[in-house]
């Protein structure tokens, strides 16, 4: 599949300016954590965690990617030798209207993903450099093709459209 452009109609378009700022202080956040090192990684891996364990009951959004992806959480956290305590969070529970919108941002979050894993792999530290299966997620990338497929499906006027904004 090759490079898709996006319209300034297209719903992944929308999208991508309604979260925009959403987006930028998230990647504030993620650069504060040293991903080369144990303790970063660590706070990094744990973060994630506890945002997938609040997103769990609505796994039926994601096609089971969710369960996954705390599963290479874990084997990270292993890796680490650290345990797997989260904080809890609460969220909106999505509606089968909001669920394009939580897919877009779950799997868009593969791309930062992958950046991430070229910073960590430079890691001094054997153990890091062991805690990769979160970051190398190579089904998050396809979820991404998929969520992309499912946008372009989607009148950027429409009622799900207006809903995916919102969730």
């Amino acid at each position: 599949m090759g490079v898709q452009r996006e319209s300034a109609q297209s719903l992944r378009w929308v999208l991508r300016q309604k979260t925009r700022d959403s987006h930028q202080a998230l990647d504030r956040n993620v650069s504060a954590f040293d991903l080369q090192c144990q303790t970063g990684l660590r706070g990094f891996l744990h973060a994630n965690a506890s945002a997938y364990q609040a997103l769990l009951p609505y796994d039926w959004c994601f096609d089971g990617h969710v369960e996954r992806r705390l599963g290479l959480i874990s084997s990270d956290l292993h890796h680490l030798g650290a345990d797997h305590a989260v904080a809890h969070m609460s969220l909106t529970p999505p509606t089968k209207a909001t669920a394009l919108g939580f897919r877009y941002v779950i799997a868009g979050s593969s791309l930062g993903g992958r950046m991430l894993a070229r910073h960590q792999a430079k890691a001094q530290d054997s153990r890091v450099l062991k805690a990769t299966a979160f970051l190398a997620d190579p089904e998050l990338m396809a979820l991404w093709r998929q969520v992309l497929l499912q946008l372009d499906a989607v009148d950027s006027d429409s009622e799900t459209a207006q809903a995916a904004v919102v969730g």
